[in-house]
């Protein structure tokens, strides 16, 4: 028997550090731009309208003729499809005559016109889901936990939420899923999807996405058994026979759709072999975009936060529902420089804070380091002064700084090993050595 399943010794060395690392890349910059451009022009597209009206009426067709008579049936649809496609902006009867790619199959789009439009159709259901992920981190799993029955009141999606801010100037959305990732059941959790001014006509992207893949979907769903937020169709190539041509979503129907999205849509022929953080881009072009996992927006949405701010290192934990700060700055943030150059930032600034408050009596200690931290707690207060707080912490950064003195913070406590390594239960488990 092959020792290592049949695959080379390189590849199994890439799987197993991949692993180890816990680690999926972000998208890269360059490609995650094209796809979230061609996504909104999507979302933004006038024939959706038009998409919708044709799925009512060729429900309504299936109802009626299906099984009374299905050769006038079957030139129904035929003759409907055809006059749908003559009213459509000229960029989408481009698309009629050229060939598309799909991880499965090539489409004919001359001899097969009822399968381009379902590509339309598809293609503009997986913008929305695309631009919900980018915009909230949402985990698939979570995605395809979204309910999609319209709130007569709101006239959005029931899984949108809508709240006042404090200050009462900004209305904030929210995304209502089911998180079952570190939870023993499912449970009902809410994303930020956005904010808008208060009582404005606009609404975040994310939220635009959803209602759009209500409406998309709505000509199967009214009157019916169905909740979902958006769905997959039975039939592989053809628009479903009838309300029942729905299957539930799952995270697999949507790791391909995201994948012949990008084959079909994205030309990344052009882009660099490497970009500017010398990440290698050649894998992606050569895949023409395939080789791209949903879970890498969830990345990607963490890194662009970080990046305008790194003090939402807190919020994007929240956000991704993370037990743990360290979850989000491991698992996420990964191992770029720059991130983590400013990740010791906060992290110095956060001890800085820690050490200023004790001093001044602000902050109690408690636990088996409490002692410890008293005796530095005597060379910190001879550094305040208390008239000048701002050059007291200047002070106590440099302190931190020359004595390598430095707190990481989580929310189950706070771990000084830096003050005491051989007393560390984190080297006592594992057996490592203190220094």
């Amino acid at each position: 028997e092959h020792p290592l399943r049949g695959i080379t010794s390189n590849k199994f060395g890439t799987d197993m550090a991949t692993k180890a690392r816990g680690w999926i890349p972000p998208i890269p910059d360059v490609i995650a731009t094209r796809i979230l451009q061609k996504a909104i022009e999507n979302v933004e597209s006038p024939i959706v309208d038009s998409l919708v009206m044709l799925m009512e009426d060729l429900i309504d067709i299936d109802e009626k003729y299906s099984e009374k008579n299905k050769s006038l049936h079957t030139r129904l649809r035929t003759d409907l499809i055809k006059e749908t496609i003559k009213l459509l902006p000229e960029k989408y009867k481009i698309k009629f005559k050229q060939t598309h790619t799909t991880l499965r199959s090539e489409i004919d789009g001359c001899s097969d016109p009822t399968s381009i439009l379902r590509l339309i159709f598809v293609d503009i259901a997986t913008s929305c889901t695309i631009l919900i992920q980018a915009f909230t981190g949402m985990r698939t799993g979570e995605l395809c936990s979204l309910v999609g029955t319209l709130c007569v009141k709101t006239g959005l999606p029931s899984c949108v939420v809508r709240k006042k801010s404090k200050s009462g100037l900004l209305d904030i959305y929210y995304l209502k899923a089911k998180l079952k990732k570190t939870l023993d059941a499912p449970e009902e959790y809410e994303w930020v999807a956005g904010c808008c001014l208060h009582n404005s006509h606009e609404i975040p992207l994310a939220i635009k996405a959803a209602t759009l893949l209500q409406r998309l979907y709505s000509p199967w769903t009214k009157g019916g058994r169905k909740y979902d937020l958006w769905f997959t169709f039975n039939s592989r190539r053809s628009i479903p026979y009838g309300k029942s041509g729905l299957a539930r979503p799952t995270v697999g129907a949507h790791s391909s759709r995201l994948k012949d999205f990008t084959i079909r849509n994205i030309d990344l022929s052009d882009i660099p072999d490497a970009d500017t953080d010398g990440t290698d881009l050649v894998r992606y072009k050569k895949s023409k975009g395939a080789i791209i996992r949903a879970h890498q927006w969830r990345k990607s949405f963490a890194i662009w936060l970080f990046r305008y701010d790194s003090n939402l290192t807190a919020a994007i934990s929240e956000q991704f529902k993370h037990l743990s700060l360290a979850m989000t700055e491991e698992g996420y943030l990964g191992n770029d420089p720059l991130l983590l150059e400013a990740l010791d930032a906060t992290r110095t600034q956060e001890t800085v804070n820690f050490f200023y408050e004790a001093s001044m009596g602000q902050r109690s200690l408690a636990g088996g380091m409490a002692k410890r931290i008293e005796l530095h707690i005597e060379s910190v207060k001879l550094l305040v002064d208390i008239s000048n707080p701002e050059l007291s912490k200047q002070k106590i950064q440099n302190w931190v700084v020359t004595n390598n003195v430095q707190i990481h913070f989580a929310e189950h406590g706070k771990c000084l090993m830096c003050i005491s390594p051989g007393d560390s239960r984190c080297n006592k488990i594992s057996g490592t050595d203190s220094w």
